[in-house]
Formats: structure tokens, sequence, C-alpha cells
């Protein structure tokens, strides 16, 4: 299920630590009751890794990425290894053009 416009920007808020209390309260309690929300806040989560990755976030949302979606130890490390991969997929096409 894609999120839409609107839910998409308050998943990738939430994740980024940008609600107020209340809000993210309102938020977490949607995300219990709603099996689709968690699907869709997983696929803005890895979309958040990949835009870090390729550098597509603003100063301001690097920062956020770095000081509040990083807390959690399972994101730091799907972080590594997206860098991982984008390494090697870097490296690979760069030894095919080089044959």
């Amino acid at each position: 299920m894609i999120p839409r416009p609107e839910e998409e920007r308050l998943i990738k808020i939430y994740l980024l630590g940008d609600l107020t209390e209340k809000d993210r309260e309102d938020f977490e309690e949607r995300l219990m009751l709603n099996d689709g929300m968690v699907d869709q806040l997983m696929l803005i989560e890895a979309e958040l890794i990949d835009d870090y990755v390729f550098e597509n976030l603003s100063g301001s949302e690097r920062r956020k990425f770095e000081q509040y979606f990083l807390i959690s130890p399972d994101r730091k490390q799907r972080l590594v290894l997206a860098k991982r991969l984008t390494h090697y997929a870097s490296t690979s096409r760069d030894r095919k053009e080089t044959q």
C-alpha cells in the first residue's frame, strides 16, 4: 500500500522526531491499531535510509536523522547495510566499466 502524501509526510516527521508529544502519542496509537500503517512506516524508514545514503536529505533532515532516527540499533544496522550495498554496487559498476 502506497501512503498518501499527507500520511507519508506525517510518518517522515514522526521518524525524524518532529512531532509534539501529543501528536506523537496520537500517531503511535494509530500505528498500533492499523497494520497498514506499520507497512507504510517501514517503507518510509527504508526511503529515509536511502535518502541519507544518497545525500538527498536537507541539512536539518540529516541532523534529525542522525540525532533521532538512528537512536534505534536496528536502524543503525540497516544504515550500515545500505551503505555497504551501495559501495559494493558502485565498485562493481566501476570494475565493469574498466574492463
